[in-house]
């Protein structure tokens, strides 16, 4: 697809789901990964299926609410490697419930995950980038298209779009790039959670995309490689869409 050969990118939230899937699809296109989050065995496992593939990968784990761990993560990564060129800030949480039902806690936790945890990430990559760097944020369509129950969600996703506008605008005279992905309905490990099966999480989510399915998680990977890659190189400060039209409607 695109040549990634001797780049060093970060992926964070990189043990299940979109964040997994996109460090395979780097490593496969030559990219030395490192492979960030809290859970252990998981990241390892994601590193032994890229070196499996003939990838090169790490674990370095992270918690990304706290700052101290992103800055760890990322001159963990600069040392080993001797650069960093571009990180996919994935980590994300989600809980859907009506709105008058959401909690202060619930908030809290999706604000310093989404929200926080992106904003530590875009702050050490903005000093450790080389020239022609990018960042990658995993946003979501609802950031721009209202779903019941998806207010606090939706909340942090539009702050971190307006994020990208304006690191995007800072960061240009360094040749960082920053952009985002808007994944749409995308059938995870996290989505049994929403409708306990893919078949009961399909049937809520499929009605509501014009193309008529979810998508997969390497059908987001594929946009994070894109972004990834010099074929890119002149992209920035844009909200990609992979949503199978949701956001079109």
């Amino acid at each position: 697809m695109f040549n990634l050969e001797n780049k060093v990118i970060i992926v964070t939230g990189a043990t299940s789901g979109i964040g997994k899937a996109s460090a395979i699809a780097l490593a496969k296109q030559g990219a030395k990964v490192v492979v960030s989050g809290r859970r252990e065995s998981e990241g390892n496992a994601v590193v032994e299926t890229i070196v499996s593939l003939g990838g090169e990968a790490t674990f370095v784990k992270t918690d990304v609410t706290n700052e101290s761990d992103v800055i760890s993560l990322f001159e963990t990564t600069a040392a080993k490697y001797g650069k960093i060129d571009s990180v996919f800030l994935n980590s994300g949480v989600f809980s859907f419930s009506p709105l008058g039902e959401q909690t202060s806690e619930g908030l809290e936790h999706q604000l310093g995950v989404n929200v926080k945890g992106v904003y530590y990430g875009v702050k050490a990559a903005s000093k450790h980038l080389a020239s022609g760097g990018s960042i990658i944020i995993n946003s979501s369509v609802v950031a721009s298209v209202g779903m019941p129950g998806a207010s606090a969600y939706s909340l942090t996703k539009g702050a971190v779009n307006t994020l990208v506008l304006s690191a995007a605008i800072e960061l240009a005279p360094s040749n960082i790039r920053v952009n985002a992905v808007a994944p749409g309905p995308v059938y995870t490990e996290g989505a049994d959670g929403m409708a306990g099966s893919r078949e009961g999480f399909e049937a809520m989510m499929a009605p509501m995309v014009p193309l008529g399915r979810v998508g997969e998680p390497n059908e987001i990977a594929a946009a994070v490689v894109f972004l990834a890659s010099d074929e890119a190189s002149f992209v920035t400060g844009q909200i990609l869409g992979v949503d199978g039209g949701v956001g079109a409607k």
